[in-house]
């Protein structure tokens, strides 16, 4: 590992009130000497040491690390909130390691006064789910799940700015959103009530020998009300292909991220609900995750 870094993707800034509230910690998502939006963290354990005793033969025993293990760091943010990450979810979807290296800076208070500071090398992301979507939940914010390793961890001493002006990312609704599908004759699925998350999960190697690395993604669920079923039963009466497109949208109206399924196949309409059916479909072609929504 080279002795100075280059840190050209995400800096997270971890902002703690005190010790006692970690389970409440903030992060920044920011290219390195910017500020970005404040957004919650799921999950950010530095490291796990195991240890082992060794005794002296004059009877003075001593503690030796024996292995160090770096766990995964998990994050939640909006659709949206920050570029370096949309870019590696991109990467992530079309099964490309796109390896960058990450801070995360502990803060004494949210905005003002950092206390330590660790360096990620080597990151890259293997799960990501997508925000749930849900037309009735206009109060509760959305965020989308994303799970990071690194080869190595190491703490430095602090050099983020003392003190900075730290903007709280903009929330996105799970009511805010709209589902399309360009190719059919009818556009747009106008009475859809909830889409679930859908978690897309990348392996380090390729152990099926097809040449690209490992790749496992989620069904698209979608929730109709049972006055709403002619389209998609008569999608799954064709039984073909089409491209779907999922836009996650601000409070105006305008496009804050754009979830791009190539090729979604249909499988099956269940109930869910006396009121309500499930519509499940495979994703079965390549997806991206585009900040413009492609009017096509």
């Amino acid at each position: 590992m080279a002795s100075s870094p280059k840190f050209s993707a995400i800096s997270l800034l971890v902002a703690l009130a005190s010790l006692a509230t970690a389970q409440k910690q903030l992060v920044q998502v920011a290219s390195p000497g910017a500020v970005g939006p404040i957004v919650p963290i799921t999950e950010c354990r530095l490291a796990s040491v195991d240890s082992f005793t060794w005794t002296s033969s004059r009877g003075f025993a001593f503690k030796h690390p024996a292995k160090v293990e770096v766990p995964d760091l998990r994050m939640s943010c909006a659709p949206g909130g920050d570029e370096d990450c949309d870019d590696m979810i991109d990467s992530l979807l079309h099964s490309v390691l796109d390896r960058r290296s990450m801070s995360v800076i502990f803060m004494d208070d949210p905005v003002t006064r950092a206390s330590s500071r660790y360096n990620f090398f080597e990151c890259w992301p293997v799960k990501w789910s997508s925000p749930a979507c849900d037309i009735t939940n206009t109060t509760k914010p959305g965020n989308e799940e994303i799970t990071f390793v690194s080869s190595s961890v190491q703490k430095v001493p602090v050099i983020y700015p003392k003190t900075s002006t730290v903007a709280i990312q903009k929330k996105w609704l799970p009511a805010n959103f709209r589902i399309r599908r360009p190719d059919a004759f009818v556009v747009t699925f106008d009475r859809v009530l909830k889409i679930d998350p859908i978690t897309v999960q990348q392996g380090i190697a390729d152990l099926d020998g097809d040449g690209v690395l490992d790749f496992a993604c989620s069904d698209l669920v979608l929730e109709f009300p049972v006055d709403a079923l002619d389209e998609p039963r008569a999608w799954l009466a064709r039984g073909d292909s089409q491209r779907c497109i999922i836009d996650y949208l601000a409070s105006d109206g305008s496009n804050m991220r754009s979830l791009v399924c190539s090729s979604v196949t249909p499988i099956e309409i269940t109930e869910r609900s006396p009121t309500t059916y499930t519509f499940r479909c495979a994703i079965t072609g390549p997806m991206s995750w585009l900040r413009e929504s492609p009017s096509r």
